[in-house]
């Protein structure tokens, strides 16, 4: 009996562990669905890219899920060069790293006279060709969202000249915009619930 409940345990154990492995596959089968197959891969040996960011101390860039994601499935560690605690700091930093020709890899700009200073100089690739090229048919398909969203002027911030310098940040814009939720104070009374 105790070999009969030992085989048990060790059937229902391994169906656990196919079944949750099963489950990963069909995340990562929905992911490249998605995203479109072969857009994913990973860096053997791993490489690192750097960036800047804007951000108050408590933000942290670098340990989140995310990064670890990449890091884990990608073979991409990022590491940050600089924190600025504003706008006015990052571009002064910005400023430097150019002089210097010690850029990050990944650079965060606003729009405006250093994103052109840095065009018109050759510091910044054209990233036509690139999307062209490698982006996935989500990629273009969010660019197509936000380009009929915006009629057009989705990459007008960053281009010059028909070149495109920078992906803009972009998101939901019912998400973005939605910065507090209103309910009114007789509907979940009305239900026999409180406010929440």
């Amino acid at each position: 009996m105790k070999k009969l409940m030992v085989w048990v345990l060790l059937t229902v154990m391994s169906l656990a562990v196919i079944s949750a492995a099963g489950s990963k596959e069909a995340e990562v089968l929905e992911i490249q669905e998605r995203v479109g197959s072969g857009y994913f891969h990973k860096y053997e040996p791993g490489i690192t890219l750097t960036g800047n960011r804007i951000s108050s101390a408590t933000v942290d860039f670098v340990n989140n899920a995310y990064v670890e994601w990449a890091e884990e499935e990608l073979g991409i560690t990022y590491k940050l060069k600089w924190t600025a605690p504003d706008a006015e700091t990052d571009r002064q930093k910005l400023t430097l790293a150019m002089a210097s020709n010690d850029l990050p890899d990944i650079i965060s700009i606003e729009s405006g006279d250093l994103f052109s200073r840095m065009a018109k100089s050759g510091v910044l690739k054209p990233l036509n060709d690139l999307l062209d090229t490698y982006a996935s048919p989500l990629t273009n398909e969010r660019i197509e969202v936000y380009q009929e969203a915006l009629n057009g002027n989705f990459f007008s911030l960053f281009q010059m000249q028909g070149d495109i310098y920078a992906m803009p940040e972009a998101s939901d814009v019912f998400s973005s915009n939605w910065y507090a939720l209103w309910m009114r104070g007789d509907i979940p009374g009305g239900t026999g619930h409180g406010s929440p």
